[in-house]
């Protein structure tokens, strides 16, 4: 019983010979490397067939072996052997094809979550970088840096990957700064493309209607119909009223006629 148990190891261990070799092939590796990979697995199996014999007597050696496998005819230790290397060697190559075979497996499914997690990470990453990168822009333009922030913040308006709520605010941010340097046209443009990639941003609104009317009070269509759409959109009839860039609008008719009808349509907001 114990001869028979001791053969069930050496074939154990030339499974996990296999298992073993399998776990230090690299991806790639060349079919002389294989071949040494297999060597290595019968090795394994060998020496422990021969810590065995050498553990047991021959004739224990070769009764077990007949004992384990009752179809064979072995008759002396050699032979036995031969047996017990061969099938610790095909052991081996089943361990191997096994764990390949469960590893495939395993990383087709895996990989993709992994890849997917590292992506959601990277651009979490970038998201915060970009919001800090915005974030200073706008104190650089608070400070008078309008050059610094629009420096800063180009390369977020071409960057695909990044959001188009943040690239908007980038516009957004860039359009005030060109604002304060007197490129008006620029800063309409800008906040344009800022409203198309953010329209439900009532603030776009707001400062496209401001800049289209300081650069020219013959726009004043395009500029009530902004203000119009900011106020349902949620901007608040104080700070149209009290906004600088607007003072001379206040003066017009229509203006105050937008006013009257926002407060009778019932269209106005006091939210921000």
């Amino acid at each position: 019983m114990w001869n028979a148990l001791a053969l069930l190891l050496v074939i154990g261990c030339g499974a996990l010979g296999g298992l073993a070799q399998t776990l230090t092939v690299q991806p790639g590796q060349s079919s002389l490397g294989q071949v040494g990979s297999r060597a290595g697995r019968a090795f394994i199996g060998g020496v422990t067939a021969v810590v065995v014999v050498a553990v047991l007597s021959q004739s224990a050696f070769s009764d077990a072996v007949q004992k384990l496998f009752p179809f064979t005819d072995t008759a002396d230790a050699f032979q036995a052997l031969i047996l017990v290397a061969s099938v610790a060697l095909v052991a081996g190559f089943a361990g191997q094809t096994l764990l390949n075979r469960v590893a495939q497996q395993l990383l087709s499914g895996l990989i993709p979550r992994f890849e997917a997690m590292e992506k959601k990470v990277a651009m979490e990453g970038k998201i915060r970088d970009v919001d800090t990168k915005i974030l200073g822009a706008v104190i650089a333009v608070r400070d008078g840096r309008f050059e610094d922030a629009i420096r800063v913040l180009q390369p977020i308006l071409s960057d695909s990957e990044v959001p188009a709520p943040f690239r908007a605010r980038a516009h957004g941010v860039i359009a005030n700064a060109m604002k304060k340097i007197d490129l008006l046209d620029e800063a309409v443009s800008h906040v344009d493309i800022a409203h198309r990639l953010s329209p439900d941003n009532y603030r776009f609104l707001f400062n496209r209607a401001c800049y289209r009317w300081m650069v020219s009070h013959d726009a004043i269509d395009e500029v009530l119909r902004d203000l119009r759409q900011s106020i349902e959109k949620g901007l608040s009839r104080n700070e149209i009223m009290e906004d600088e860039d607007l003072a001379t609008l206040r003066d017009h008719e229509r203006f105050s006629e937008l006013m009257v009808n926002a407060t009778k349509d019932g269209f106005m907001s006091g939210g921000k």
